[in-house]
């Protein structure tokens, strides 16, 4: 079953793969759904994930991620790459 496969895995590529118009916090509600999360355990892993990476302090997750330095957009890559706990993380030289 390749949804299991996929919502079991994370990947965080070498170059960062964001909109520059989306948030911190919309990125990850996006890629959350695709993990087939939902409601609360959705919300709690984006808070989660932010707080991993230390986006979640100060409206840094609310902020376009096009405003983001480097680093603060890498971060986000590897926050993006951990949501829903995946059991494999293939990270490309982050």
């Amino acid at each position: 079953d390749m949804d299991r496969v996929y919502t079991s895995m994370g990947v965080c590529p070498q170059h960062d793969l964001l909109w520059e118009t989306l948030t911190g916090r919309e990125h990850l509600l996006f890629y959350g759904r695709l993990k087939n999360l939902k409601g609360s355990d959705l919300k709690q892993a984006v808070e989660e994930s932010l707080k991993s990476v230390n986006l979640f302090h100060g409206g840094v997750a609310d902020k376009p991620a096009g405003k983001y330095s480097g680093g603060m957009k890498r971060r986000l890559s590897v926050a993006i790459s951990l949501i829903g706990n995946p059991k494999v993380v293939y990270m490309d030289e982050p």
